[in-house]
């Protein structure tokens, strides 16, 4: 499947490209079992990833390749088992004291905290789940938008910062035009129900 998607966009290196990221994917996903063969949901999950939403897919592999050599990283085959998900306890993280989702992917679910991961399924069934199917559900289209917005969101947030008299911390502006108020974002924690209760700098919070 990741070949011929990858020849619908380009020519043969592209298809080799996607077919072998595909492939690793696979690879993993067959090892660790974590689709569920005997749901829609799990069908769907396997060829999204493998097709619609192979640039999210990539990432993935890359943040899973990068967990097996982090020390500590600490895959979750418990809570990843025809989850339609891989799993990390800890690991690669963009933020310290945040999970970081690639794909199907998901790094840093424990975040530090000390706390069991059980006390953290409402983060990673409703927010870091979501992120998952949301690439499958918009594929290319969900990485892309998630740059630009991290773009222009610093952006605005470094002019709003500028031209106020009374400046609260540029990084927490720019933390929440960035991060906080992608619509992605925004949906997640909605999900989750911490929108109205997460940090984000209430400058730039959306309402």
């Amino acid at each position: 499947m990741g070949w011929f998607t990858g020849s619908m966009v380009g020519g043969r290196p592209v298809a080799l490209a996607a077919g072998i990221t595909a492939g690793v994917n696979g690879a993993f996903g067959g090892a660790r079992r974590v689709y569920a063969w005997r749901s829609v949901a799990g069908w769907y999950a396997f060829v999204s990833d493998s097709t619609w939403a192979l640039l999210g897919t990539t990432l993935g592999n890359i943040l899973n390749m990068l967990n097996l050599a982090w020390r500590n990283a600490a895959y979750r085959g418990d809570f990843s088992l025809r989850r339609n998900r891989h799993l990390f306890e800890n690991g690669v993280a963009l933020q310290r004291g945040f999970a970081f989702t690639l794909g199907c992917v998901t790094s840093n679910a424990g975040t530090r905290s000390g706390r069991p991961l059980e006390e953290r399924l409402e983060l990673i069934d409703l927010h870091e789940d979501l992120h998952i199917w949301q690439n499958r559900w918009f594929g290319p289209i969900y990485p892309a938008m998630y740059v630009a917005w991290a773009t222009g969101g610093t952006v605005v947030a470094v002019i709003t910062w500028l031209v106020r008299r009374e400046r609260p911390s540029l990084r927490a502006m720019i933390r929440t035009a960035a991060y906080y108020d992608n619509p992605f974002e925004y949906w997640a924690y909605k999900a989750q129900g911490h929108w109205e209760d997460n940090s984000a700098d209430p400058t730039l919070k959306w309402g």
